[in-house]
């Protein structure tokens, strides 16, 4: 009698090394993406090569350089009174994370649009419309930067991302994921070329977009709303609470029209 495994020993044994390798594999995900499975929606992309300046802040802590020309400040016996960081942005708030973690109210950023115009570079290479990984690699440029910006932002602060229509939708879903659906105070449409822009095929694009989110939008608040001088001045109404003025819930003011559409008047 032959004392060698057959060949059907043989394959089952394979198959459950396999089996064994797909469990961990498993598992491992479900350690790595809590996320995943405690949401239904989540964004994935792909990436072909990962962003080296992130790598690179790994293991290389970057350095800020003072340069005593560059100074901002009101007067020789004062101390400067802001802070210009020139240079990589990774980088920069890489560093503040370790100085004003925690200790900003408002972040405004104004990121590359990605609109396939070379206007920006991963990598070092810039990113152009033919790029199969455009968008995934967008996405990762600005994933890694929001992350940072979040641990910058107080509880009760703000972060407010500015965007035209090229990537609206994937940094709503990637804000959505990086600071919660929960936390999206709103979109700001921004009326920024009257004329639109002219190599557009069909819509002529006129605005653009600013995305709001807090951190904790339990505790976040708005302490005023900048009006300018001619709306404020149809405030002309006040109570302990401040100024306001009375608005007409009238959509339709004639009595024709009131007929015709009644669900369009709402007496007060």
């Amino acid at each position: 009698m032959s004392t060698k495994p057959n060949k059907i020993n043989q394959e089952s044994e394979s198959l459950k090394e396999q089996i064994i390798k797909l469990e961990k594999q498993l598992e491992s995900f479900r350690h790595s993406n809590d996320h995943f499975l405690k949401n239904k929606l989540f964004l994935h992309y792909d990436i072909k090569d990962p962003e080296k300046v992130a790598v690179d802040c790994e293991t290389k802590l970057p350095v800020l350089a003072e340069i005593d020309k560059k100074k901002i400040q009101k007067g020789k016996e004062t101390d400067p009174t802001h802070l210009i960081i020139e240079g990589d942005n990774y980088h920069a708030l890489s560093v503040l994370n370790y100085t004003h973690a925690g200790k900003i109210d408002l972040i405004y950023i104004d990121p590359p649009y990605n609109t396939g115009a070379k206007d920006w570079k991963y990598n070092n290479d810039y990113v152009d419309s033919e790029d199969s990984f455009r968008h995934s690699k967008w996405l990762s440029f600005m994933e890694s930067r929001l992350r940072l910006a979040k641990n910058l932002m107080k509880d009760d602060g703000f972060i407010v991302c500015t965007i035209d229509h090229y990537e609206l939708f994937y940094l709503g879903a990637l804000m959505d994921k990086v600071f919660g659906e929960q936390n999206r105070i709103g979109i700001v449409t921004v009326f920024i070329n009257p004329k639109g822009r002219q190599h557009e095929r069909f819509f002529s694009a006129s605005t653009e977009y600013m995305l709001v989110y807090a951190k904790d939008i339990s505790i976040a608040e708005f302490e005023s709303v900048a009006i300018d001088d001619e709306v404020a001045q149809t405030f002309d109404q006040q109570d302990t609470q401040g100024r306001f003025r009375w608005q007409s819930f009238a959509r339709i003011r004639t009595s024709t029209s009131r007929e015709k559409k009644p669900a369009f008047y709402y007496p007060i």
